[in-house]
C-alpha cells in the first residue's frame, strides 16, 4: 500500500462509489502535487472519468486555501453523467457531500 503522499502517475487505485452498479475498478494517477491531484478511472472502458482535486491559494480568506473539484467524461456512456441525467445529479451530490465533509474536517484541524 502507498501513502496517498507517494502516489505517483502508474500506481493503481480502487474506489468504489456508493452504488455498487457503478464499481470503478482502477483509477491511475496523472498529477500528485501541493497543487494538484488527478487520476484517470475507467469502468471496462464504456466511461472514463478525468477526476481532478486543485488546492488554490484563497482570494478570500488570507494563508487559505479553495479546494476545486472537477471530472470529465467519456466514452459510449458519458452522456450519463450531464448534469440532467440521474446519474450526473448524483454525481454532482456526492461532490458536494464531499467538498463539504473535507471543509469541516480541514477546519477542524
Amino acid at each position: 500500500m502507498v501513502s496517498i503522499l507517494k502516489l505517483r502517475a502508474g500506481h493503481k487505485l480502487y474506489r468504489s462509489a456508493s452504488s455498487p452498479k457503478l464499481l470503478l475498478t482502477l483509477a491511475l494517477p496523472q498529477e500528485n502535487t501541493n497543487e494538484t491531484f488527478q487520476w484517470r478511472g475507467s469502468f471496462y472502458g464504456l466511461v472514463v472519468g478525468h477526476h481532478q482535486f486543485y488546492f488554490k491559494n484563497s482570494t478570500k480568506t488570507p494563508s487559505g486555501t479553495t479546494f476545486v473539484q472537477t471530472e470529465d467524461f467519456n466514452g459510449i456512456l458519458a452522456w450519463m453523467f450531464g448534469p440532467t441525467q440521474s446519474y450526473g445529479k448524483k454525481t454532482s451530490a456526492e461532490f458536494k457531500s464531499f467538498n463539504e465533509d473535507l471543509k469541516a474536517r480541514v477546519e477542524s484541524l
